[in-house]
Order: structure tokens, then sequence, then C-alpha cells
């Protein structure tokens, strides 16, 4: 979709928001390398097409360390931070390399991975429902790449998806993205703006 189409943009999830959101502060590229956490992401993705809405390209990566180079390049001949997205704890830990280069030549990258949902099956949509959601669940998913971001904010606030585009400075950005916070939207709160 062109940047200049007039269409009404009302996120009814946190994945719609998250993906409006970072086409608002103009991320051009998602590379992904998917798994279990991302169909809420899938699912917003589609709804925003068939809807109109202004959103990034998602460009699926057979490796992680290839997105994450991928967005690296892209940063640095064009000044403008891209996204990546990867499955839980072992995404995480395949794009370390890459991280940690983009991030010793002060490269940003919004650098998202998903999580495992945190409640048990049946407590809520998108709950734990397969044998491996209790498997990847990792105690402490940034640990091991928080000294080679800018900005940690795992998942402890729906806030934390604009401010980690707030910083589009040198060095990455970290956002962990539960499938049970992506499939959800508190209407009582907003996302900020970022201004």
């Amino acid at each position: 979709m062109k940047p200049e189409h007039p269409v009404t943009f009302k996120p009814e999830t946190a994945a719609d928001a998250w993906l409006g959101l970072l086409a608002a502060r103009g991320v051009e590229y998602l590379f992904a390398n998917g798994g279990t956490d991302f169909a809420p992401v899938v699912e917003a993705y589609a709804k925003g097409q068939s809807l109109g809405w202004r959103l990034p390209q998602i460009v699926i990566v057979p490796h992680e360390n290839m997105g994450v180079a991928m967005a690296h390049g892209y940063a640095m001949v064009t000044g403008r931070p891209q996204a990546m997205m990867v499955h839980v704890g072992v995404g995480t830990a395949n794009a370390l390399n890459g991280l940690i280069n983009a991030s010793r030549q002060n490269v940003p990258i919004l650098f998202t991975a998903g999580r495992t949902p945190l409640t048990e099956s049946g407590a809520l949509p998108a709950a734990r429902n397969n044998y491996i959601h209790w498997a990847q669940e990792h105690f402490d998913q940034g640990g091991m790449l928080r000294e080679f971001v800018k900005w940690d904010a795992g998942d402890r606030e729906e806030r934390a998806a604009g401010a980690g585009l707030r910083y589009p400075a040198a060095r990455d950005s970290r956002l962990a993205l539960p499938r049970k916070f992506l499939f959800h939207l508190d209407h009582r709160s907003r996302l900020p703006s970022g201004r």
C-alpha cells in the first residue's frame, strides 16, 4: 500500500497496533523467521492487507542471522532502522552474532522475539496449547543479548512497542512479544506516539 493512501487504521489487537506502529515510524521491512508465536502477527498482516493498511513488507528469511544481516545492511545504507522478528529464545540465540555485529558498528535494528504464551491451556485465547510451549520458554530470554542492545523491554508493558521505536539512534532495541499479548489489546491504554 502506498503511504499516502487514506485508510482508517483501527487496531483490534496488539499485533494490529504493532504492525501499524512499525509502518507509521518508517519501518519499511520486517525481516522474519517465524514460529508458533507468529500466528497473531500473520493474522494481523492478512487483515491489514485486506483492509488496505500501510504495513511494512515482510521478508521471510531462512535463518535469523541472515535476517539480522539484511536489517543491518539496509539500515547501514539508508540510515533507516528496520525490524527483525525471531521465534522465542532459539531464534534469539541464532540472531546473536548478527546483533553483536550491528551493535559494534552502532547500526540500529528493532529486534523482536516472540515468547511462548505464559498462561495455561484454555485460560485465555492464545494460551499454551502445544508441548513445545513449555520447552521453549526461557527464564531470561533477553539475558543473552542485553549487553549488546541499547534498550530492552522484555514484555512488561504494551507501551514497550512504541518505546522501542523511539530510539532510532545507534544500537539495537529488543522487544519480546508473547503470543497472548499480540492477540489482545487493552483499549483503556494507548500505544505512545513516540514524539
